[in-house]
């Protein structure tokens, strides 16, 4: 009887293992992954961060009011306080964070730059915050500069406009960068990144 309860049991088992669902997992390199990602989802993705870090760094090093800025300061190393990127898109998942963090990396890496510690620079923010009920001002420039004594100040915005007509979904998606000399409050460069992103529904799932 015992050896029968056995049996069952082992029967069990092996019944309910090959109805599981099988998953099999792929290492795959950030391109490769959003590549796939891209057959299930049209939202902003990690190579979309990559790339537009890299276009906004070249083209804030390629602008000719920052060479300017650069010449007029005989070539200081300038100091910079990176602000925040505010999502103004629909999307609540948008990665923002991820988006802000990978421009405060890349400028780092970059070499050309000076910036501010990360403790200061969340702690300056908090503060600010605090202060304005969670924004962010224009008119809070100087008082970052003064608390931080950075030369220049980075922040933007991200945007996100979608068309859908017949099952097929365009989003277009515009990231915008300002560079400001905190004492001046003049812009020393202002950069643009955009993305576009198509779906389109099948009959049955996507």
């Amino acid at each position: 009887m015992k050896n029968m309860k056995k049996i069952f049991l082992i029967v069990l088992v092996v019944a309910v293992s090959s109805c599981a669902p099988k998953i099999k997992a792929q290492r795959l390199s950030t391109d490769a992954g959003d590549k796939k990602a891209m057959n299930i989802t049209d939202e902003w993705l990690t190579t979309d961060t990559n790339l537009a870090s890299k276009s906004i760094i070249e083209k804030i090093m390629n602008h000719g009011r920052f060479k300017r800025y650069l010449r007029e300061n005989n070539y200081k190393t300038p100091k910079i306080f990176v602000g925040e990127i505010e999502n103004k898109t629909s999307e609540d998942n948008f990665p923002v964070v991820a988006l802000g963090n990978k421009i405060l990396n890349d400028l780092f890496e970059n070499g050309e730059f000076d910036l501010i510690s990360a403790k200061d620079r969340d702690r300056i923010l908090k503060e600010i915050k605090f202060q304005n009920d969670g924004m962010v001002k224009a008119s809070d420039i100087k008082s970052i500069g003064k608390a931080s004594g950075a030369d220049l100040i980075l922040f933007g915005e991200v945007v996100m406009e979608q068309k859908t007509s017949n099952g097929q979904t365009l989003k277009e998606y515009s990231l915008s960068v300002r560079l400001v000399e905190i004492e001046s409050g003049e812009e020393v460069s202002r950069t643009l990144y955009e993305a576009t992103k198509y779906s389109k529904r099948k009959k049955v799932g996507w």
